[in-house]
């Protein structure tokens, strides 16, 4: 998904990689609970936004946090930078819990585990973290 201060989309490059400007959808059009088809996965959601919350299904994403997540930002120990959550936007469907983390060095992309393995655990196999979804809860409420 990609988040702005007014509107949001679920997906953010059409069939031939470009990112385009199209899909967008205003918070405020959610204020009461509407149903929504995504025209990609051709899977409906029930979208409802309130005061800086979205709820997509079962999932719920702060907007704050989402816009102070960027490109540059430097990080300290302990600092959230995001949930886990199925949003549509996996391959494996919308009931398929995922954090999507990306490593640049020199504007190239590097895998996070293999750079960054002596400073945390990480579990890459998913067998923890897949034990604890179920598809609703989101990963802070773990």
């Amino acid at each position: 998904m990609q988040f702005e201060r007014t509107r949001f989309r679920f997906y953010n490059q059409n069939s031939n990689g470009k990112l385009g400007d199209h899909g967008w959808l205003n918070y405020n059009d959610f204020a009461t609970v509407k149903q929504f088809t995504d025209p990609n996965k051709k899977e409906t959601y029930t979208i409802h936004y309130d005061n800086g919350i979205l709820k997509i299904d079962q999932n719920e994403i702060d907007v704050e946090l989402a816009l102070k997540v960027t490109r540059d930002l430097d990080m300290k120990k302990g600092q959230i930078i995001g949930y886990t959550g199925s949003t549509g936007n996996s391959y494996q469907g919308k009931k398929a819990n995922h954090l999507h983390f990306n490593t640049y060095i020199n504007n190239k992309s590097v895998l996070p585990y293999e750079e960054f393995k002596e400073y945390f655990g990480l579990d890459i196999s998913g067998g923890e973290t897949s034990k604890k979804q179920d598809g609703v809860t989101p990963s802070s409420k773990w």
